[in-house]
């Protein structure tokens, strides 16, 4: 082979490469004319164009990271000013920070024995309140049982109520069996029609509007019964923390 065909097919091999790695950049595809330029240079297929194609884009990729000569006499240049800083300040921070470890160590150790000593005071108080007189403890139970019913009763019927709403406003109206039954039981409790039954082989469903009307009237309820849910529960706690202190908390400081 001459100097001159060498020299061509040196070019035409540079120029194929030129042509992949610029492809490879933009994320695109080969043209027509472009794949038989490559072919011809490379002497492959096509499927084997492909292959290479992929490989300048790997080609691409490393470049990126590698960076130019430039790049990587700076990236090494810090690397060695931040091991001179972590050779110097590492000792100090090392201290630093099992001082910390320590500090947190005992502040942990700290919180643990004050909440066992707390623990065991309250278990205390309750073993005080379990020793009251009979006649004590019979007069606490009477005040928590008129508690219970002027008080307590209100709020859990309230807590009841806002579940019941809650799950009227989650349920799902696909008038399956589980849905039908559900809505069912709302139509006997409170006195409503929401079913449309039909007869034999027809299935039944729930009428969607007056539905809808009925959740959006429990709905409207729920500011007034969180309140009485509220407004009862404290009224129950406080009886029942006046009625200990009264007559269980009399061995108690």
């Amino acid at each position: 082979m001459t100097t001159k065909t060498k020299t061509e097919t040196k070019s035409k091999l540079e120029a194929a490469e030129e042509i992949l790695q610029m492809v490879a950049s933009s994320g695109g595809d080969l043209t027509f004319e472009q794949r038989v330029e490559c072919c011809n240079a490379l002497g492959c297929t096509d499927k084997e164009l492909d292959k290479e194609l992929r490989r300048f884009g790997r080609i691409v990729q490393q470049r990126k990271v590698a960076g130019t000569r430039q790049d990587r006499d700076k990236q090494d240049a810090e690397v060695a000013r931040l091991f001179k800083v972590r050779e110097k300040r590492a000792p100090e921070l090392q201290k630093k920070i099992a001082d910390l470890q320590s500090e947190l160590a005992k502040i942990e150790q700290d919180h643990r024995i004050a909440a066992k000593r707390a623990e065991e005071m309250d278990a205390a108080v309750e073993s005080l309140r379990g020793l009251a007189p009979k006649w004590r403890v019979a007069e606490f139970n009477r005040i928590k049982r008129t508690a219970t019913k002027t008080y307590r009763a209100k709020a859990m019927a309230a807590a009841t109520e806002l579940d019941r709403i809650e799950a009227c406003q989650n349920l799902v109206l696909d008038d399956g069996d589980k849905c039908l039954m559900f809505v069912g039981t709302i139509e006997n409790t409170s006195g409503k029609k929401f079913i449309q039954r039909h007869g034999f082989g027809q299935r039944s469903i729930v009428d969607r509007a007056a539905w809808k009307a009925y959740v959006d009237e429990q709905v409207a309820r729920i500011p007034k019964l969180e309140e009485i849910h509220g407004e009862n529960l404290d009224a129950y706690n406080d009886a029942i923390d006046t009625a200990e202190a009264e007559w269980l908390d009399v061995f108690i400081d």
